[in-house]
């Protein structure tokens, strides 16, 4: 009867430990109770930035390593509970990042993550997810003051159209497929052209 109860309890322990990922591969590890950390989501994220940065992270292959610190994190917006947009700086320098997240047995867990660091030089920046194509995730930067209405068009001519928040970025999920997108646009308050991203 002892040995069932502790072999319960060890599969209990095992159970709620937290998964982390590594490359392809998920690693439980085997930890107690009491040393499992419930990551809030600001924490999970700032966990993530400040793990990245640390030592470099290469953003796509043949770029210069980002490293620094990271510091005024801000988580801005959340949609569907698996997706936030947040802003923070790079050595004193704003970025807006997107990213995937799931709630596991301690705390929230970030699976991917997207950025850009914010140009005051270029009217209108667009980031999207490209990890997955469906649904489309998509954040961006408004740099120009002029532009009110940003405004994805697809291949079909179809078109959506988003309310920058606070005027300054905009954060969408739109249940279409990335391929679709022909151009992503930015207007005035007369819905005259003022910048285009294809």
């Amino acid at each position: 009867m002892s040995i069932f109860i502790s072999k319960l309890l060890l599969v209990s322990m095992m159970s709620i430990a937290p998964i982390h990922e590594s490359g392809s591969h998920l690693l439980l590890n085997k930890v107690s109770i009491s040393e499992v950390k419930q990551y809030s989501l600001s924490e999970a994220i700032s966990e993530e930035l400040k793990s990245a940065y640390d030592k470099g992270q290469p953003l796509r292959k043949g770029f210069k390593k980002l490293s620094g610190e990271v510091s005024n994190l801000h988580i801005l917006e959340n949609k569907d509970e698996t997706t936030t947009f947040f802003s923070f700086m790079l050595n004193s320098k704003l970025r807006l990042g997107m990213a995937e997240v799931v709630l596991a047995n301690n705390g929230y867990n970030v699976i991917n993550r997207t950025e850009i660091n914010v140009n005051s030089k270029i009217p209108l920046q667009v980031m999207y997810n490209r990890i997955s194509t469906y649904p489309i995730r998509v954040f961006g930067a408004i740099n120009d003051s002029r532009i009110k209405t940003v405004e994805i068009i697809f291949k079909d001519k179809t078109s959506i159209s988003i309310a920058p928040t606070y005027g300054e970025y905009f954060f969408e999920i739109i249940k279409r497929n990335i391929r679709d997108i022909e151009s992503i646009v930015g207007y005035d308050k007369t819905g005259k052209l003022i910048y285009t991203v294809e």
